[in-house]
């Protein structure tokens, strides 16, 4: 995976999983500058390399829930 993408990744999970209040305030913050200097660097749209990212987020999220223990059989 592209660092700069696990990166954006990794701090929109820290942001998702923050209730309201001033840390998530903080986390949004930090997300917003890594996505602009990221979207900069590469000459993108912010607004679609955010929906970028919370589309792979999803995905992401997935690959790392742990697959559901099979019973055994009868």
């Amino acid at each position: 995976m592209d660092p700069e993408l696990e990166r954006l990744l990794r701090a929109w999970e820290s942001y998702d999983a923050q209730e309201q209040g001033s840390e998530a305030e903080r986390l949004l913050a930090l997300y917003d500058s890594i996505l602009a200097s990221v979207a900069a660097a590469r000459k993108l749209n912010p607004e679609l390399l955010h929906r970028a990212v919370k589309w792979a987020f999803r995905g992401w999220i997935r690959a790392q829930s742990h697959p559901p223990t099979l019973p055994p059989k009868a």
